[in-house]
């Protein structure tokens, strides 16, 4: 499945991109995409708010959301 937010950089930002420069197997497994309960758009809102508060700051906390 493509990146549905590309313009994040997300995989250019993540911790095993080095891996992945260097053509090292990485995996970058991404969740939220499809959610059964609250849908794309709930989803969506919610990622964008952790990324723009959480991400690789001291409150990056795995969340089962």
């Amino acid at each position: 499945m493509p990146d549905p937010i590309p313009q994040s950089g997300m995989y250019y930002r993540s911790d095993h991109f080095s891996f992945a420069r260097v053509e090292m197997p990485a995996l970058f497994a991404r969740g939220n995409n499809d959610p059964r309960e609250k849908r794309i758009k709930y989803m969506s809102t919610k990622e964008k708010k952790w990324l723009a508060n959480n991400y690789h700051k001291p409150s990056d906390e795995y969340e089962e959301w």
